[in-house]
């Protein structure tokens, strides 16, 4: 395998830029979040499952085939939760931000 080669181009205001083609990223592990880590992040935070899925930006039904083990969390909202159930004020956080965009 080839060695990750790093190179800087000028991308805005002058600060490097670095590109797939010139670097290699290193493969994360998926995010594995079963039913019983989507009930007990839900439960930890006491909010209800139709204001949980709205804070994830996902219908109550999706939300309750999660908790049910019916269907499993796409990697970006495995990603979510994992972050929500270690650090609880994410959502907070995400909502903050969002308002700001309006």
């Amino acid at each position: 395998a080839t060695r990750p080669r790093v190179a800087c181009q000028a991308g805005r205001l002058g600060a490097p830029k670095t590109s797939l083609r010139h670097y290699e990223v290193k493969k994360i592990a998926r995010p594995n979040v079963t039913a019983e880590v989507v009930r007990e992040t839900r439960g930890n935070l006491n909010l209800s499952r139709g204001v949980f899925a709205r804070q994830l930006g996902v219908s109550p039904r999706t939300l309750e085939k999660w908790e049910q083990g019916a269907a499993k969390p796409n990697d970006p909202a495995a990603t979510l939760i994992l972050l929500v159930r270690k650090y609880p004020d994410t959502l907070g956080r995400l909502s903050m931000l969002f308002a700001e965009t309006r």
